[in-house]
């Protein structure tokens, strides 16, 4: 992993913690929050719902969204189960390197692919 990625990450991990304090979140709040996927912009951005008795806390609001986010995935399953959707394609991984010695292999030994699968 290069180092800007472990500086991106830890710059998240920092901000998180530090949205944690401020609102005085405990960590299965934002166990919740991450694990949506959201951004930490949207989070911040969250407002009680303010009304004459109505005034949700962010702890609150936190668990709306990820009870939304649930309801969402699920009704996207009930959807492909249905056959309404197809699924999304699995995309291959960026950063997979064919092996260089097996292709090398594959050019002196001339062999196929499904000799290289056995």
């Amino acid at each position: 992993m290069g180092s800007m990625k472990q500086k991106r990450r830890k710059k998240v991990n920092r901000d998180w913690a530090e949205f944690q304090s401020r609102h005085e979140l405990s960590d299965s709040d934002i166990k919740l929050a991450r694990q949506t996927g959201y951004p930490l912009k949207r989070f911040q951005n969250l407002r009680g719902v303010e009304g004459s008795e109505n005034r949700t806390s962010k702890p609150q609001r936190i668990h709306e969204l990820h009870r939304a986010w649930q309801e969402k995935i699920a009704a996207g399953q009930t959807d492909i189960d249905a056959g309404l959707i197809e699924p999304p394609k699995k995309k291959p991984p960026k950063n997979v390197k064919p092996d260089s010695k097996w292709a090398k292999a594959k050019e002196v030994c001339r062999l196929n692919m499904d000799d290289l699968r056995t």
